[in-house]
């Protein structure tokens, strides 16, 4: 009897987790709830540092969530892929059919990687908020938004989104406490360690390579922290090489990677690609190319879709859909009533192990049994 209902409250527990996680540390609501303005909307702002896929696919994934939580009417976000981050609120603006939330149609702010950029749309927002012209909320998407809000002293509720690792980096505190009670950071602190481990254990190397910028947020982007600590307990070296990433010229940072690419190529016996300005659709086929006329097993931080292109193993969150839902209801969280800096940071999700046969075949990497069993995804082409 008791055994069954262990049972039964693993199964409750796994399908309500998301909110489950959320509601940790006090008792609060997703249900939707009237703004008590005159529009009965509450007024939604949004921040980043310049366009990368990841924050659109984020941003997507938390509409989703907000329409499964009844905030938003249907929306067919299926049809607003492919799009960058502008265009889809641009969209939102105008079509997002909602009694509850309003997506400010100048309230889309964008640095487009330009350092210069970020003091200007700080201030912006503080004078407007001064001037009574307020958000309700701000999603704040990405480390360099995350950085700049977390830092303001605007107490407007911010929802970090989309970073590497936001207590590195100064968002927040710890994953435990933000440190303000206005600011909330989702975080998988074991993510890049548990990454980097199943590379080290599925593929033998004893010389990593690792191309960042050479910034903080450089180093956070790469988890260097966390592939440092592995790197002593596995007993293997890193090799690094650093190219620019955060930058409006895109083509100067795919020159620069894969400039490091031919740089480490003899000195490595294997490569964690991680998120970088220099990895693109353009750049990915090249990397593979490279990588296999070497015989360099790579690792995509990114994911399958990486996999699908060439590159050799991932360990990867599934899909955007859990976490969507966890954004969404901490959002939901806050427009009842909750601060941000009360409410639960952590969200770890299951991973799924992405596979390029084609590629392991033409660098000579003979995966185990074990391995291929393992694998979530597995592509047999490039």
């Amino acid at each position: 009897m008791l055994k069954s209902k262990i049972v039964f409250i693993l199964v409750l527990f796994c399908i309500f987790y998301p909110f489950a996680a959320i509601a940790g540390s006090m008792n609060v609501s997703t249900k939707p709830v009237h703004s008590p303005s005159k529009s009965g909307k509450w007024n939604i702002g949004y921040v980043q540092g310049g366009e990368y896929g990841d924050y659109c696919d984020t941003l997507l994934a938390t509409l989703d969530g907000l329409i499964q939580l009844g905030w938003i009417g249907p929306l067919d976000t299926n049809q607003l892929r492919g799009l960058d981050a502008g265009a889809v609120w641009k969209i939102l603006t105008q079509k997002a059919d909602s009694p509850f939330l309003h997506f400010v149609e100048d309230g889309f702010y964008s640095a487009d990687w330009k350092s210069e950029n970020r003091k200007k749309i700080t201030d912006q927002l503080a004078q407007r908020i001064q001037a009574g012209n307020s958000f309700d909320i701000l999603i704040a998407m990405g480390t360099w938004a995350g950085q700049d809000l977390s830092q303001s002293d605007m107490d407007t509720p911010v929802i970090v989104m989309s970073t590497s690792n936001p207590v590195a980096t100064g968002i927040i505190k710890s994953p435990n406490a933000s440190g303000k009670k206005n600011i909330h950071a989702q975080l998988d602190p074991t993510f890049q360690e548990r990454q980097i481990k199943y590379f080290s254990e599925t593929v033998s190397f004893k010389k990593l390579g690792i191309i960042f910028e050479n910034t903080d947020v450089g180093k956070s982007y790469a988890g260097l922290r966390s592939v440092k600590k592995t790197a002593k307990e596995k007993g293997f070296d890193l090799v690094v090489c650093h190219a620019q990433s955060d930058i409006p010229d895109t083509s100067q940072c795919e020159k620069e990677y894969l400039a490091c690419v031919d740089n480490l190529s003899t000195k490595i016996d294997a490569l964690y690609v991680t998120a970088h300005g220099g990895v693109t659709d353009r750049t990915i086929p090249v990397i593979v190319e490279k990588t296999i006329r070497y015989s360099i097993p790579t690792f995509s931080q990114y994911g399958s879709k990486d996999v699908e292109k060439g590159l050799l193993v991932s360990l990867s969150r599934t899909s955007y859909k859990k976490v969507g839902m966890f954004e969404a209801a901490i959002i939901a969280n806050v427009l009842n009533g909750a601060n941000p800096g009360d409410l639960v940071q952590v969200f770890e999700e299951p991973l799924q192990i992405s596979l390029n046969i084609d590629t392991a075949q033409h660098i000579g990497y003979l995966p185990t049994a074990g391995v291929i069993a393992a694998a979530d995804k597995i592509f047999h082409s490039r």
